[in-house]
């Protein structure tokens, strides 16, 4: 409910080795988050999978600011890899990785867009433990946490790598 095109959708089944969320049109279909609801608008969580976001926003996810994490997308597990393709996050607010939060795995992040989202302790837009980080083609504008106000990144291994490439990041 809200606007006359919400559609209330809700997934609770587990899926198997590999996941992916797209629309066939690019940017075209939205995923927001409510006010007072805390958590992530897309929870991953298994070992060693696959999961592709393509071609849809994320916006005004709302986790709880003191202990929540990644308020647009959480992923949970050893060794999963993540793709964000196309992908516009924005106005997200958590404690930790105001849009994305993932711990132990690879993320990659291609032609995707993160906008004022904001974390109160670290990565206003990303907050990454122990994950390799590939960035290509995207843009960071106006994200906002007390350290790491784009990118948070803790690493414990040293087989961590991260690679930016053609990318802009201002105002963060």
């Amino acid at each position: 409910p809200g606007e006359s095109n919400d559609i209330r959708l809700t997934l609770s089944q587990p899926i198997g080795e590999a996941a992916s969320v797209s629309s066939s049109q690019p940017l075209k279909l939205a995923i927001r988050g409510r006010w007072g609801v805390r958590h992530s608008l897309l929870t991953f969580s298994g070992d060693n999978h696959d999961f592709e976001i393509h071609g849809i926003g994320l916006r005004d996810g709302n986790a709880n600011a003191a202990s929540g994490i990644g308020s647009a997308i959480s992923v949970f597990g050893v060794g999963n890899n993540v793709l964000l393709s196309n992908t516009r996050l924005q106005n997200n607010y958590a404690g930790l990785g105001g849009a994305v939060f993932m711990q132990d795995g690879t993320l990659t992040l291609r032609d995707s867009y993160f906008l004022n989202n904001n974390a109160t302790y670290a990565g206003g837009a990303i907050a990454v433990e122990n994950v390799n980080v590939i960035v290509e083609d995207s843009q960071f504008l106006n994200n906002q946490s007390a350290r790491g106000a784009a990118i948070s990144a803790e690493v414990f291994s040293a087989s961590i790598a991260h690679e930016i490439k053609r990318s802009i990041f201002s105002n963060n």
